[in-house]
């Protein structure tokens, strides 16, 4: 720099270059670890969630019904509702740029699912023990579960219990790929989660009726398990940025509720 250059004893320091527009945008927890997109209209964040809420409950009155009772419809209602929001939800993460981050699977996500999965299970035996106990008459609302999931004792269970795992990972992409990481958008990740995981089990909540017995009265164990696997669910792709962690585990424990049921003839 020459002398005629260089700054005059208390002269002002010139003004910084503005940043570069290319530069990249710092992380965000919300964002699954990508760049922090700006805040998204209220509108277009809950749109993920009305559209998820408003198809799983039309599809639980629908594979829920008194005349379905024991036909097995339920898992093809719910499995069909499901894959046809995945899909939206992956055509929405794959315009952001998001897709392959949330669902490339790294070291110790098999280890951290099993162990979510394992926590959850023993929650659910216990939890089936206080509420639903053998003998009473509460009992029935496991066993209104297990009618319509199919019995878990035929030589179709293994099928059964496929189709769940596949139904739980499907989940996983729709309601914390898709609504969880939208609301996060909007009010941050731990709103996010919340909200998400409270909208999960609304969406589950006509389950109380719709599996209800006479004598021990609306059916709480679905909409109960929803809000419960929701929080924790949530809290894992929350932590990760990822849902790849969240997805195996949810697989796996609808899974064993299958394989080792909560309740056998």
């Amino acid at each position: 720099m020459s002398p005629l250059e260089q700054e005059a004893p208390g002269a002002d320091p010139p003004p910084a270059e503005p940043a570069s527009a290319h530069e990249p945008e710092p992380s965000s927890p919300a964002d699954g670890g990508a760049g922090a997109p700006p805040p998204l209209a209220a509108w277009r964040a809950w749109v993920p969630a009305a559209t998820a809420v408003a198809l799983t409950g039309a599809a639980l009155v629908a594979g829920l019904g008194e005349r379905s009772t024991g036909l097995g419809t339920l898992l093809p209602v719910v499995g069909g509702t499901q894959l046809l929001l995945a899909a939206t939800a992956c055509w929405w993460m794959w315009r952001r740029g998001a897709l392959r981050r949330e669902l490339q699977p790294r070291s110790g996500d098999v280890t951290i699912g099993f162990a979510v999965a394992l926590v959850l299970y023993g929650g659910a035996v216990f939890g089936a023990r206080i509420v639903a106990p053998r003998g009473s008459m509460r009992e029935w609302w496991l066993v209104r579960i297990y009618l319509h999931v199919g019995d878990p004792v035929l030589a179709t269970g293994l099928a059964v219990a496929l189709a769940v795992l596949l139904v739980g990972a499907l989940e996983e992409l729709v309601w914390r790929g898709w609504v969880m990481r939208s609301l996060a958008r909007r009010y941050g990740p731990w709103r996010g989660w919340l909200w998400s995981s409270a909208l999960y089990a609304l969406a589950y909540l006509p389950a109380a009726y719709l599996l209800r017995e006479p004598a021990a009265g609306l059916n709480p164990l679905v909409p109960l398990g929803a809000l419960v696997g929701g929080l924790v669910w949530g809290f894992a792709a929350t932590r990760a940025g990822r849902l790849a962690p969240a997805a195996f585990a949810h697989g796996l424990l609808v899974w064993g509720l299958c394989e080792y049921p909560l309740w056998r003839p």
